[in-house]
């Protein structure tokens, strides 16, 4: 069995901007091969503030964590 489905309609962010698109290809195995390519600057922009907001947590966790520390000794 053959599957594709090149040009599939791709998401929206809440602005109606496309952001994801996805195509289908048989696979070796006749399986079905997912490709997702994001394709928007607002997703790429997105993923760097998730970035800097793990930078941001984990610092904070380990200033926690050293305050606790001194707390307890």
């Amino acid at each position: 069995m053959t599957v594709s489905q090149e040009g599939a309609q791709p998401r929206a962010d809440s602005s109606g901007v496309p952001v994801v698109s996805t195509s289908a290809f048989p696979g070796a195995d006749g399986g079905v091969v997912v490709d997702t390519v994001v394709n928007d600057v607002f997703a790429h922009r997105r993923a760097d503030e998730l970035d800097a907001e793990v930078v941001y947590y984990h610092h904070r966790a380990n200033q926690e964590e050293q305050a606790l520390a001194l707390a307890t000794t």
